[in-house]
């Protein structure tokens, strides 16, 4: 996963064609990785930084340093010449006299052995000691001559690779990142980063204080005892001076995300340019015209090279923490990666993320509704779509995309029955310009939302069939439907998330195969929602994917009440009307005894979906005592309920989370005035319990 895969997330700038430092022509970089044992946690990371060797042929560069408890050999000769004379490479901190001693003995095997000749690479370090045996020195010339010949302009690795095998960054796995931008002028600037930086309180993600929401284990006691390098790449044609101040602006990036330079902390920035070539090399003896032509870049043009290099560290280093895999090294230390891997019986880290589903109101009272919701703490919401019951979706989302800044916000859910996937995709580009960035869309095979048409819910091949073609849409702005070919020039390509709904395990399945997201429908207890991960697992592995590569929400009825059994008192009928999906899907393949079964499918039949999401008092009675003349009502308030005292409704999401739970979607079926109260009584009662709460 990388940054840009965060659904919601905003980055600023656009990236080149891979997002790396090798989006820069002629820029390679190859890594060695080195794990043994239990304690053997390192490697080494080259970047090649033109087809030329900067040693016959330099490149104009610059440096900068933040803070200097640190080591990047070669800088006073960059400093003084203005020039890149090497390949850069980056490692631990004990291991840099090899590698720099393994570049001189490459650069030897390539040159005349009768040439006089002088070599002052340029290596960096950051202290990999917390998970690897650094004083062990266990990095060698074989392993820098493997990261050589592996060099490339292919993707490059991230997380725990070469010189960023061993590395932690805010409390967090880092390791190696890196990305790109391209700025209007036409040229490029890349990035690589290998992050051993920051404190795990001051980790700051577009403009969020997301540390402090974060309570795993830290790998070591101390923090901020790391460093970072960045190595930054342009094609522009640039000075020295120029390069000097590229690399200043490093800083910019990392500090957005709450580094500041801490007194252990080794910050130290490369920057070089391509732009220039021909450069006479620096050998004895080696002939040089008397002048050189060069261009050089106004500096009147230069801001936007400034910005790109600012947005591409920043974006490098969350890479680097996303890409970064919980890793176990000397004496049973872990550093836990950062994207939160479901691991039961386990840690995650990450926060308990809450959103919530609401019926579309009158769309001025729910713009104001969801800006109290954001101030409130909730991630997200979504609102349902039905047309016979609710009002228009698309409507209510662009009022409350206007009225709110950081919450995200989306369809849950629309289907492919009730609206062609380029009405659709052309809904949600409109309310992505309204907010960049936040916006999501709910599919499913429809329930009310169909039924009202007279029609039955989609067939999952259609299903699928659909999702395939609102996201060609957004992403190519063309796709077929139905032997059709659609477009949708306008739009430009969009990176809005698709987030399934799902209610059975063929849904499940599908989604884990093709969605970017999901909301699992099939209840929050403990054994649905392990059961509900194993059938999305099976479908990621189908596509080649992992559950990392998923947003899952848990979606359920809430009610909490200080008074004991308030809650489960007001809101027992609620918990019938999943028994819906029982009479649409059947009851097999949920996790549901025998024994239950056919209770659960009369009670299905006998919900009344005229009034879904606004049932008469007469009505929730009816549904409470028929769940418990069938001995059901129990068990379906256990499974589809986050209900009780505040006490009781923390416990019963601990138990979720227990199973790999992360994420609690809740069903808002009132009308405006009661969804202000319960997302108010649920973010007074129940968010402040897991603002420092991991999964």
């Amino acid at each position: 996963m990388r940054a840009r895969d965060v659904p919601g997330l905003s980055l600023r700038g656009e990236p080149g064609p891979l997002n790396a430092i090798v989006d820069v022509a002629g820029v390679r970089v190859g890594h060695a990785t080195i794990i043994s044992g239990d304690a053997v946690r390192t490697g080494v990371t080259v970047v090649e930084p033109a087809l030329q060797p900067p040693w016959r042929s330099p490149l104009f560069a610059g440096c900068h340093t933040l803070n200097g408890n640190g080591e990047l050999t070669g800088l006073e000769w960059v400093r003084e010449s203005g020039t890149l004379t090497s390949t850069i490479a980056l490692t631990n901190t004990h291991s840099v006299g090899v590698v720099r001693d393994a570049l001189v003995r490459a650069q030897a095997r390539e040159r005349d052995p009768l040439e006089l000749w002088w070599s002052t690479p340029v290596v960096g370090e950051t202290w990999d000691g917390v998970l690897n045996d650094v004083g062990g020195q266990h990095v060698t010339a074989e392993h820098v001559d493997a990261a050589l010949a592996a060099a490339g302009r292919d993707v490059v690795e991230e997380g725990n690779v070469g010189g960023g095998t061993g590395m932690i960054c805010h409390g967090f796995k880092g390791g190696i990142g890196t990305a790109s931008r391209v700025v209007d002028e036409g040229f490029t600037v890349g990035v690589l980063v290998q992050a051993n930086h920051g404190r795990r309180e001051r980790l700051t993600v577009a403009g969020i204080l997301v540390g402090e929401r974060i309570d795993v284990p830290l790998p070591a006691a101390a923090g901020g005892g790391g460093s970072i390098v960045v190595v930054v790449a342009t094609d522009a044609p640039l000075l020295p001076h120029q390069c000097d101040r590229l690399a200043q602006r490093a800083g910019l990036g990392v500090a957005r995300l709450g580094a500041g330079g801490e007194h252990f902390s080794g910050d130290l920035f490369l920057a070089f340019a391509t732009g220039n070539t021909g450069l006479p090399a620096s050998d004895y003896g080696a002939s040089s015209p008397l002048t050189v032509p060069l261009q050089m870049l106004s500096n009147t043009f230069i801001t936007p090279l400034f910005d790109a290099v600012a947005d591409a560290t920043e974006e490098a280093i969350l890479n680097a923490l996303l890409a970064a895999e919980t890793m176990t090294g000397r004496e049973g230390i872990t550093a836990w990666g950062a994207r939160g891997r479901r691991a039961r019986g386990g840690a995650r880290a990450m926060t308990v993320g809450f959103g919530f589903s609401v019926t579309p109101g009158e769309p001025l009272g729910v713009g104001a509704e969801m800006r109290r919701a954001e101030s409130l703490g909730y991630d997200r919401f979504g609102v349902w779509d039905s047309p016979a019951l609710f009002r228009e979706p698309w409507v209510t989302l662009a009022s409350a995309a206007r009225d709110t800044e950081r919450i995200r916000l989306g369809t849950s859910v629309t289907n492919p029955l009730s609206r062609h996937p380029l009405v659709t995709a052309a809904c949600a580009v409109t309310v992505d310009d309204l907010a960049p960035g936040r916006v999501y869309i709910g599919i499913g095979a429809g329930g009310t939302g169909v039924w009202h048409l007279g029609l039955g819910t989609a067939k999952l091949a259609d299903l699928e069939a659909y999702v395939l073609a609102v996201r060609g849409l957004l992403e190519t702005g063309a796709a077929d439907w139905n032997g059709h070919a659609l477009t949708l020039p306008w739009a430009g390509p969009r990176r809005i998330p698709i987030v399934m709904g799902a209610h059975a395990s063929r849904s499940l399945r599908l989604a884990g195969r093709i969605a970017d997201g999901v909301v699992v429908g099939l209840g929050i207890s403990p054994e649905a929602v392990a059961g509900s991960l194993e059938l999305l697992e099976e479908g990621a592995r189908e596509g080649g994917r992992s559950l990392d590569d998923l947003e899952i929400w848990f979606t359920s009825f809430w009610w909490v009440d200080e008074e004991p059994g308030r809650a489960l008192a007001d809101g027992a009928w609620s918990a019938t009307a999943f028994a819906l999906h029982f009479a649409d899907s059947g009851v097999e393949g949920k996790f549901i005894p025998e024994e239950l079964k056919r209770p659960l499918l009369e009670i299905g039949k006998a919900y009344d979906l005229r009034s879904h999401g606004h049932p008469s008092e007469e009505q929730k009675a009816a549904y409470v005592d028929l769940a418990d003349r069938l001995g059901v009502g129990g068990y379906l308030r256990g499974r589809f309920m986050l209900a009780g005292t505040p006490a009781e409704v923390e416990e019963q999401i601990r138990a979720a989370v227990d199973a790999g739970a992360g994420n609690f979607d809740g069903a808002i079926d009132a009308d405006l005035p009661e969804h202000e109260q319960r997302i108010a009584r649920w973010a007074s009662l129940v968010l402040p319990r897991f603002a420092k709460e991991p999964v």
